[in-house]
């Protein structure tokens, strides 16, 4: 008997889309469309989607010849089935997914993350000259008014966080000792509550019962995580997952409730039979309305359900924050001394305050130097990030002083280094080499790529489609810099040494400005330099020095990157601007044990006594042996 899927033959065209449906899914004459927020994707009406052409078995594909004209790079998508009937069925659970660029095809499974097949096409870099013949740019690193760098901001709190992303506890625990041995003095988990049903990283974001430790392992393998990690001079960072719970219901059938009230309250009943009887129906936030496109930064962003479908918390409500301290209570005995507050920016600041303050005041656990936490505010908007980093708490006296900046997470500062170490032209003014990098915060988390920009699909500024080797870089830079905490994905030190030589050496800066005296101290600072490349594209050097207070400002420790990944010869490092103040013919020595380099020596003016050969993508890092 042949198939019930019959073959359809697609136009002419490039293949976009390639998606595989779970076995039967949709049989007997259903369509599979490709439904986004783009005129051409059906503006969100399945009916006017354009349609997957399926392949045999259970493949679908989708080329370029089936759209009425390209969709915007911010085009947001999810894939349907409609029945022969007219029933609709959409991806249930996960994020919308970002319409592909840069030529490379999106493959995929039903409701699971995405991969791309192809090459991201990389910007060309002219045939280098010598660096010590080209302009070098001087890179501020903030300004002097930036915030957050009093001493308790800069000295306490994690330095370089290993994210364990979706990792088991008990992997965590195997590997502490090495992930310590590799230079960061942190680790986050992923949401240790008990969430929906999966295995795909996201069902931890959709929380079913936050009085249960299930998922990545038990409550005993959690404490015994936590323990290994401390034994190892870690601190544990929970994630909590307080703005929403799991989805129970697609978008399209919230949508199609606000008309119907009868399948309006059979949705709110399926909804309080997965959450109960921890809660019930007015534990979340109505009428339902839809976060998608600009809505996400809208005036709604605190009251709206993601995507239409997560299953948004009343927010500061008493016994939805009472459940939550509970939960905080529970990682804190397990011996968690840190917490990632998750989609901060769609809960009020005030509340944010509300969750930090409370988390702030729970015993660390053994020696470590209070509770950290920090919120995740997704936004490249820099008023949006002050209002959460200067909230005061409504409900307890413990709440940080206004000159004490609660950490966000600085996507701004990811973005900016993506395009500066393609393109720095495009951030200097004619006949000026002096850029400015955008820091919100001295305190703030750092990050090149997280979680969210690999894992999800949204491209966010370009974050979403940064190859790992370039970004790799990046990570290094801000490794490299004295200030804020630098996250870092499991992913990325696995794959990129530069990564892990990086992290060694924020560690044996941290060693060395607390054995001077000045771990913290607001007046040291970080001078970077980039070289330009004749003709335009990737710098051939970056060049990163961490210097004692003025008006001395020596250099006590220094790296020099080369962002480009492309094969070809070394880069020359011969010296940098920001090199300038080093003692008389300092002497530097590698920060990693067992580096290959060896000791370099550098003149007052910056230059080196002999040059540093920098591989394609890779860097050296270099600690002063003496210091005053």
């Amino acid at each position: 008997m042949g198939s019930l899927l019959a073959r359809s033959a697609p136009p002419a065209g490039q293949e976009l889309l390639r998606v595989r449906l779970p076995a039967g899914l949709a049989a007997g004459g259903c369509k599979v469309v490709a439904c986004g927020s783009a005129p051409q994707l059906g503006g969100w009406a399945p009916e006017r989607a354009p349609q997957l052409h399926c392949q045999g078995g259970d493949q679908w594909v989708f080329v370029s010849g089936d759209l009425a004209g390209s969709p915007p790079p911010e085009a947001l998508f999810k894939f349907v089935m409609i029945s022969p009937a007219g029933g609709v069925q959409w991806e249930e659970g996960r994020p919308n997914r970002q319409w592909p660029q840069d030529g490379r095809v999106m493959v995929c499974n039903w409701n699971q993350s995405e991969v791309f097949e192809g090459k991201r096409a990389k910007p060309k870099r002219a045939a280098p000259r010598r660096a010590a013949d080209c302009p070098e740019v001087v890179v501020c690193w903030g300004k002097p008014d930036t915030p957050g760098a009093s001493v308790g901001s800069l000295a306490a709190g994690p330095s370089a966080i290993f994210h364990a992303f979706h990792w088991p506890w008990t992997e965590v625990e195997r590997r502490a000792a090495e992930i310590a041995k590799c230079g960061f003095d942190a680790v986050q988990l992923s949401p240790a509550q008990r969430s929906k049903e999966g295995e795909q990283w996201w069902t931890r974001y959709q929380p079913l019962d936050y009085e249960e430790i299930h998922g990545l392992g038990s409550e005993a393998e959690l404490r015994s995580a936590c323990a290994a990690c401390r034994s190892a001079g870690l601190r544990v960072i929970g994630d909590a997952v307080f703005n929403h719970m799991l989805v129970v219901a697609s978008a399209d059938e919230w949508r199609r409730a606000q008309g119907d009230p009868t399948l309006l309250e059979a949705l709110k009943q399926r909804l309080e039979e997965r959450v109960g009887p921890t809660f019930d129906r007015d534990d979340f936030q109505w009428p339902w309305f839809e976060l998608q496109g600009a809505e996400w930064d809208g005036p709604m962003r605190m009251e709206g359900w993601g995507c239409g479908e997560w299953s948004e918390l009343k927010a500061g409500s008493p016994k939805v924050v009472a459940v939550h301290q509970k939960h905080l209570e529970l990682l804190s005995s397990a011996g968690v001394s840190g917490v990632r507050l998750d989609a901060a920016k769609h809960m009020r600041p005030a509340h944010i305050a509300d969750y930090a303050a409370s988390t702030r005041s729970l015993p660390p656990p053994g020696d470590v130097n209070g509770v950290f936490v920090y919120g995740e505010v997704l936004s490249f908007d820099a008023a949006m990030q002050h209002e959460y980093m200067y909230a005061r708490s409504e409900r307890s006296s413990a709440a940080a002083s206004l000159e004490e900046p609660f950490p966000t997470t600085d996507f701004s500062l990811a973005a900016w280094l993506r395009w500066f170490l393609e393109v720095p032209e495009r951030f200097l003014a004619e006949g000026l080499l002096q850029t400015e990098v955008p820091l919100i915060a001295r305190n703030s988390v750092r990050f090149a790529r997280n979680h969210d920009t690999v894992e999800g699909s949204d491209d966010l500024m370009g974050l979403g489609s940064w190859d790992q080797d370039v970004s790799a870089v990046a990570t290094a830079w801000l490794l490299a810099a004295h200030d804020g905490a630098v996250l870092v994905l499991h992913k990325d030190v696995a794959a990129c040494p530069i990564v892990g030589e990086a992290a060694r050496h924020r560690q044996a800066v941290r060693s060395k400005l607390a054995a001077l005296g000045l771990l913290g101290d607001p007046a040291v600072w970080t001078d970077a330099r980039a070289t330009l490349a004749e003709g335009g594209g990737a710098p051939l050097v970056v060049c990163v020095a961490v210097k004692s207070p003025p008006p001395e400002s020596r250099v006590i420790a220094f790296s020099a990157l080369n962002p480009d990944v492309s094969e070809g010869p070394p880069t020359s490092f011969q010296g940098s601007g920001c090199l300038a103040g080093a003692a008389a013919r300092a002497r530097f020595l590698p920060s990693s044990p067992g580096a290959a380099a060896g000791e370099v020596r550098v003149e007052p003016g910056g230059s080196l006594a002999e040059p540093l050969a920098l591989a394609p993508g890779g860097g050296v890092f270099y600690v002063a042996e003496e210091a005053r």
